[in-house]
């Protein structure tokens, strides 16, 4: 009996039905529509591999984002099931797995998904294109908005050259045109018979709906983040962003606040990650607000922020070992401490610090924190206090973070650890300054650290500097009922302060005791700022001699003798 032709839609991300090409090619066929989604054994807690290794979005994930992720899934299926589909779920098998089962069950005619810059997923891609190639089928993938343009003609740009620089990256993207957005899919072919799934052994896995945290193996969640996933949600929050025109044009990242109780910017990293929002729609979106108005310019405004985004993709995706120190040619090889315990404190938010605990446990509870929030943990993980490797540091990050993204979580803890594009490493946040730019009365901190919520304005970020009666007074000791500070932060800067100099001076990138200069290092060198200032400085004068030195006094005692007589004279 001749095998049901079937075509199949492939999610990973671009969890959407808006700007999604490959989707909407074969939505406007009539052959039937199998779409697909594959929870690869890769990615759950119980079947994850035992290497602690980030090499794609989602493979140290916790319950924060993949809750999340569920939520976009039932989202998509939802609205897969109004047009008579449905969201078909694999669980428990590899990909490659039930990619096998497919060609075996139907006759699959095309298969179509959009493109991942990830390692893991440019080889998992390679090995289904390939199996799927052999029995027959047509591939057919795209960047699909995931990206604003195409980073394999990005790759012909360059020719090889890494744009290690922001400022060297946006303008060329600035001068290429994103493409136009694709229409919504509004309708799709009717589904093939999936009961020969079903009945055909139990190498399916596949599940009656989207299945539930607990059944991915995760402990059921005690409280869930203020965001929820989907990309209804996701174009909803955009929709009322972007409708604040003053706001839109105004916006400059670096003004927004990272201890305010509601969030200060869109909050659609998590919507972006997913690709529950396409990246490409939101930018001609934020260009249609931009139309005919005065608004702010990169790298500050919203479109400067997707450049940023499209940077980091682009180096994650051409810059070999992106996610690591070692093997890393952009990376500078620092001989970062691992303390087991001192990474703990800080993951638990337990430093007895309160801005960044506080920080830490708004990240754990609510899978999100500012910008500025995660730049000032990161310092103080890193280089600013206690010296911890960057790697630890962004495994914590992608475990809680609702938009934990590969590319863009390690090149925020290379930029944060001083070990790539950015180089002050001088330049730390204040534990106690920098928070009180933006809250003096620490109200952030009583929220997410409900312990201190008593303690005065003048001691909620010093709390261990209050006399005995105010903290008995705020039923808070310190030591007690608050931690007492794990690090003395300003002796701990000091001490961070020589290590990156001596890591700085031995200008290793790459490889671990390289004593080969790379080319990155030699366009990186030294701090930035130190260049700058040399530059002012003018070169000293030479002093002149003791003869010279009188002969120019005598001239001018002369001079101001004749002046007085000339004067005289006149009167």
């Amino acid at each position: 009996m001749a095998l049901e032709k079937v075509n199949i839609y492939w999610f990973r991300k671009c969890l959407r039905l808006h700007d999604n090409e490959p989707l909407l090619r074969l939505a406007q066929q009539t052959t039937p529509l199998l779409p697909i989604f594959i929870f690869d054994s890769k990615f759950l807690p119980e079947t994850r591999d035992s290497g602690d290794q980030e090499d794609c979005t989602g493979a140290l994930s916790g319950q924060n984002q993949f809750q999340f992720l569920l939520e976009c899934l039932t989202d998509l299926d939802d609205q897969l099931q109004a047009m008579g589909s449905k969201l078909c779920v694999f669980l428990n098998r590899t990909t490659e797995d039930v990619f096998q089962h497919l060609v075996t069950t139907f006759d699959v005619q095309a298969l179509h998904y959009a493109k991942d810059s990830e390692p893991f997923a440019q080889i998992r891609d390679a090995t289904v294109t390939q199996l799927m190639e052999e029995s027959g089928v047509v591939v057919s993938s795209s960047w699909a908005g995931h990206t604003l343009v195409d980073l394999d003609e990005m790759k012909d740009h360059w020719d090889g050259k890494v744009p290690k620089a922001y400022k060297s990256y946006w303008p060329v993207v600035e001068t290429l045109t994103v493409p136009a957005s694709v229409e919504l899919v509004t309708a799709v072919p009717p589904l093939p018979a999936l009961d020969l799934l079903l009945v055909n052994g139990d190498a399916s896995n596949l599940c009656e709906t989207v299945p539930t945290l607990t059944e991915l193996g995760f402990p059921p969640l005690v409280k869930h983040s203020p965001f929820y996933g989907g990309e209804r949600q996701g174009l909803e929050r955009m929709e009322a962003k972007l409708s604040n025109t003053s706001w839109v044009c105004g916006f400059e990242k670096p003004k927004t606040s990272p201890a305010s109780l509601q969030p200060s910017t869109t909050v659609l990293s998590p919507y972006l990650t997913l690709g529950c929002v396409s990246a490409r729609y939101f930018y001609h979106q934020i260009q249609e607000v931009y139309r005919n108005n005065k608004h702010t310019k990169p790298p500050m405004s919203l479109h400067g922020q997707l450049y940023f985004r499209e940077w980091f993709y682009y180096l994650s995706y051409t810059v070999p070992n992106f996610d690591k120190m070692e093997g890393n040619p952009l990376c500078l090889q620092v001989d970062w401490e691992m303390d087991a315990a001192k990474i703990q404190q800080f993951k638990e938010g337990r430093t007895g610090l309160p801005w960044i605990d506080a920080a830490m446990r708004q990240l754990r509870e609510e899978g999100w924190i500012h910008h500025l929030a995660r730049h000032a943990v990161a310092c103080f993980f890193t280089r600013g206090q206690l010296y911890q490797h960057w790697e630890e540091g962004k495994k914590i990050f992608a475990e809680y973070l609702l938009d934990g993204d590969y590319a863009l979580n390690a090149a925020n803890w290379m930029w944060l650890s001083c070990s790539a594009f950015f180089t002050a490493y001088f330049r730390v946040y204040g534990v106690e300054s920098f928070p009180k730019k933006y809250d003096k009365a620490g109200v952030y901190v009583k929220k997410y650290c409900p312990e201190l919520r008593n303690m005065p304005s003048k001691y909620i970020y010093c709390p261990w500097d209050a006399p005995l009666h105010v903290q008995q007074e705020a039923k808070c000791i310190i030591g007690v009922d608050y931690p007492h500070p794990m690090v003395d932060y300003k002796e701990a800067k000091q001490e961070c302060m020589p290590k990156m100099k001596a890591a700085y001076a031995r200008k290793q990138r790459g490889t671990v005791g390289s004593q080969k200069r790379s080319v990155a290092d030699a366009e990186l060198g030294e701090p930035e700022p130190l260049r700058k200032k040399q530059r002012r400085q003018k070169p000293k004068k030479k002093q002149p001699g003791k003869k010279k030195t009188q002969r120019i006094q005598k001239r001018g005692k002369k001079k101001t003798k004749g002046t007085r007589q000339k004067r005289k004279g006149k009167k």
